[in-house]
């Protein structure tokens, strides 16, 4: 599908504006030059873009410290002993990815980095992993879903709740059943 030039423009209207027409090539726009001022912020020796530090990196350093914290003050070990029953026996992992499940609230990736410091199967290690990626979105997801409204969001938690301990409890029956649990 390609857009003709000059008269036998099948697309009407000129480049500057959105065209509507049933022809699916007219709602590509024609590739331009990028100009100068535009290119420089995104290139490496140009601009500072790439000198200054990603604007997400404070977050993920606030997401280390809270979990940080959660550990010194005991709250992760309270919680640990808490829900040591559901994890062992429903999830099959241990208790120690009550840590990792709450970094994921803050980020995935430092929830998955901290399952490896936990000793696991290489089965439990599979299953706390799908747990990291299906348990609640993290704290940018959740903010973006309670604008939607808290009907949606509750919802939602109520979907996610439902889907962790389906698939949690599936992967671990499978593994049962496959004797690698």
């Amino acid at each position: 599908m390609q857009r003709s030039g000059g008269d036998g423009d099948p697309c009407p209207g000129d480049e500057k504006t959105a065209v509507h027409h049933d022809d699916p090539a007219c709602h590509i726009h024609p590739l331009r030059r990028p100009a100068r001022r535009d290119a420089r912020g995104h290139s490496r020796d140009g601009g500072l873009g790439h000198a200054l530090p990603h604007p997400r990196i404070p977050f993920v350093l606030f997401g280390v410290l809270v979990v940080n914290v959660l550990y010194l003050a005991g709250v992760i070990g309270a919680l640990a002993d808490l829900f040591e029953p559901l994890f062992v026996t429903w999830f099959g992992v241990p208790k120690e990815t009550v840590g990792p499940l709450i970094a994921a609230f803050l980020r995935k990736d430092l929830a998955v980095a901290q399952l490896s410091a936990i000793a696991m199967t290489p089965y439990q290690m599979i299953t706390a992993v799908v747990l990291v990626s299906i348990y609640f979105p993290c704290v940018a997801t959740f903010v973006v879903m309670l604008r939607e409204g808290w009907k949606e969001l509750a919802a939602a938690v109520a979907v996610l709740v439902a889907a962790v301990f389906i698939y949690g409890g599936l992967i671990h029956a499978a593994g049962i059943l496959m004797g690698v649990a």
